[in-house]
């Protein structure tokens, strides 16, 4: 049989980018095969609905009229547990077509996953998702393959893993220019790409962390590798991920901003030495990394900065306390404080990550965080999160351990990603966190003394009372919104698609 006439559908749940689904797709159609992508929904701030009928209908008939054999589907948070199995049961229902899941929900927690569908890949895919899709294809054996696990009439081949993909360079590129994609949202369905008009792209140029942070789903997938060979911190070549943005620069014609999307950006000098380089001569656009306040130095900021560098997104997390007795960071206060003077000193545009809502900090907790986030030079951005908790992650394990939940809630606790995510005010909590809340988001104000946010913060009034300064901090966070908005139209890195992500009056994010 011709491989044309083989063809593999792969869907994604809420997420347009997924560059896991479109790597696979790449791989797919690099060895012959004919590859469907289907989008199902974007992301949405706080407000992510449940696929309604039409959409799933949608779904359906895309994978018959191009007569699929196969369907992979992306599960990439355990929040959308229900929602893949509830549209996998109605797919196999009307098309009795075998169903694989992949992502990271299936490598949680792949005893629950497997109960639903023919088959889930665990781990890294490329290599074993391939070699799935040909003897699949060829009528051979399904039950052997390393990463792939098999439930043929409610009997389980569970396989152990294969060593990491060492060497990333061999991974192609995302597909972005092939015909067969459909974007499914409400009574609409798009087809192409949906990310072609995007004004930022995002690329990795490593795969894994140095670090093992507890809420982290790297550090769950150090734990299952350890007996493989480990989970490594690999990276790109230089010469590899320019190749890829000079792909990118041809393929969006309104590209403005390049984002890294590592967990920890390269640390490596004489890398960033030949990246800085090579990345000024031929892409020289804008960009920005995420990185740890304890590899930020100025020479390799300096470095990248005259390439293009212009934000830097820091994980500061909490005061150094929790970070240490619930998330596994070991950075002090003296760290965050010491990096942020850095990023002032090079007039880069600074972007603290901090995650609030957990279960053990205490009222002196929230009063340090405070202290701490008030230290830190001003102008900056403070990206608040919701504490998500991941299944079977460390931090998951040591809440039920310590009670604050249940194994079998971990399916429930994670839902909290459809509604709070990044941190609103509107969200239901105690008067002591609305009051700690509010005056974080007054923190990042600069035209808010520091002086007065610290005398209001000793006001025993407003503690009993933080209605009135949850008032305040949200009308100056709308103006804030609405000066961000109208800077990213004027530099032309806004577009549609991201308004429609982010307008949510309900839940108005913070920053």
């Amino acid at each position: 049989m011709n491989k044309k006439n083989q063809t593999v559908g792969l869907m994604s749940l809420y997420t347009v980018e997924n560059n896991g689904l479109r790597v696979l797709s790449s791989i797919l159609r690099e060895n012959g095969y004919r590859v469907i992508e289907i989008y199902l929904k974007d992301w949405k701030n706080n407000c992510l609905e449940l696929p309604n009928e039409y959409e799933i209908n949608s779904v359906i008939k895309i994978l018959k009229q191009y007569d699929a054999d196969l369907l992979g589907v992306s599960v990439r948070t355990s929040g959308f547990m229900n929602i893949a199995s509830n549209i996998t049961n109605q797919i196999k229902e009307e098309l009795n077509l075998p169903v694989i899941w992949g992502g990271m929900h299936p490598t949680s927690m792949p005893e629950e996953c497997i109960k639903v569908v023919d088959f889930i890949c665990i781990g890294e895919a490329e290599e074993a998702f391939i070699e799935f899709v040909n003897k699949f294809f060829q009528n051979e054996r399904l039950d052997n393959i390393l990463n792939i696990w098999r439930n043929k009439d409610k009997i389980i081949s569970r396989n152990p893993l294969r060593p990491v993909v060492a060497d990333l360079n061999s991974i192609p590129f995302r597909d972005f220019m092939s015909q067969d994609k459909y974007f499914i949202d409400k009574k609409s369905v798009a087809k192409g790409d949906p990310c072609l008009n995007d004004r930022i792209y995002l690329i990795n140029a490593s795969r894994g962390c140095l670090y093992q942070c507890s809420f982290c789903m790297i550090s769950l997938l150090k734990d299952i590798y350890k007996n493989y060979g480990s989970y490594l911190y690999r990276c790109r070549s230089v010469d590899n991920i320019i190749q890829e943005l000079l792909e990118a620069k041809k393929f969006f014609p309104k590209l403005k901003r390049i984002r890294f999307d590592d967990e920890l950006f390269i640390a490596d000098k004489n890398w960033l030495r030949n990246f800085s380089k090579e990345y000024k001569k031929h892409i020289a656009l804008p960009f920005d990394i995420l990185t740890h306040p304890s590899v930020i130095n100025k020479e390799s900021l300096l470095l990248l900065k005259k390439a293009g560098l212009d934000t830097v997104l820091v994980g500061v997390q909490n005061t150094e306390r929790i970070n240490k007795v619930l998330y596994s960071r070991h950075q002090n206060n003296d760290q965050v404080i010491a990096a942020a003077n850095v990023l002032r000193s090079l007039g880069l545009k600074s972007c603290y990550q901090v995650i609030l809502d957990d279960p053990v900090s205490t009222s002196n907790d929230k009063n340090e965080l405070f202290k701490l986030i008030c230290s830190l030079p001003r102008p900056y951005e403070l990206y608040l999160f919701s504490l998500t908790i991941y299944p079977n992650t460390p931090l998951a394990k040591k809440l039920i351990s310590d009670g604050y939940i249940k194994y079998s809630e971990q399916l429930e606790v994670i839902k909290k990603i459809f509604y709070q995510y990044r941190v609103d005010l509107n969200f239901k909590r105690s008067k002591e966190d609305i009051f700690w809340t509010s005056l974080l988001v007054l923190a990042s104000k600069r035209f808010i003394p520091i002086e007065f946010l610290k005398a209001v913060s000793k006001s025993q009034y407003l503690k009993k009372n933080p209605y009135i300064i949850k008032c305040f901090a949200q009308f100056v966070n709308l103006l804030k919104m609405i000066f961000i908005v109208s800077s990213g139209l004027l530099k032309g890195e806004i577009n549609l698609k991201i308004i429609k992500r982010w307008l949510n009056f309900k839940s108005l994010i913070t920053q």
